[in-house]
């Protein structure tokens, strides 16, 4: 299928149900300017930042998914199923994932002391130093943020952000999330 050019989808004869919704571009301006798209947009500056400063570290071969699963995990070691949850994808996808850390050595498998039978991922030394040198990189990024809003609206956003992080994590209060 031939893909169409921004210019000729605007030229196209609108639907009714366009003109029920939004009179022209301006009434659209809503999906970017909501609070998801502003979040997603500012954690893709933030992640990409990192990962930039994490190549030049001398790790360039840690990519978006590899940093999904060492964001999740817990400094002692963290199941599986949990990391899975945590990020919000199948088990399945978390052990891929997981597999392709432990392949670069950055984590392992080993036994869950509370559960023999199952299995949790822990840091190699090769994870526990790179999880240690990307603390300083997230401390120049934020300094970076301090530096584009100023310190009074850094500490703000961080408040404003920690709070809702709070209440989100309180039986969901904000989203009805249980059906």
């Amino acid at each position: 299928m031939r893909r169409q050019s921004i210019g000729t989808l605007r030229k196209r004869k609108p639907t009714s149900a366009d003109e029920l919704v939004f009179k022209d571009d301006a009434d659209f301006i809503w999906r970017h300017r909501n609070f998801g798209r502003l979040l997603l947009n500012a954690f893709r500056f933030f992640e990409q930042g990192l990962l930039v400063r994490i190549h030049a570290m001398g790790y360039p071969e840690i990519k978006r998914v590899h940093l999904g699963v060492m964001r999740q995990m817990d400094w002692r070691g963290t199941r599986i199923t949990i990391l899975a949850d945590r990020a919000g994808v199948t088990k399945q996808a978390m052990s891929h994932f997981v597999q392709e850390c432990e392949d670069l050595g950055f984590v392992e498998r080993e036994a869950d002391p509370e559960d023999g039978r199952a299995k949790v991922v822990c840091f190699t030394t090769k994870g526990k130093r790179f999880i240690t040198g990307v603390k300083g990189v997230i401390e120049s990024l934020e300094t970076e943020i301090v530096g584009a809003l100023g310190r009074k609206r850094a500490d703000e956003l961080r408040e404003s952000l920690g709070v809702l992080a709070d209440r989100l994590g309180q039986d969901d209060i904000l989203f009805n999330t249980k059906g």
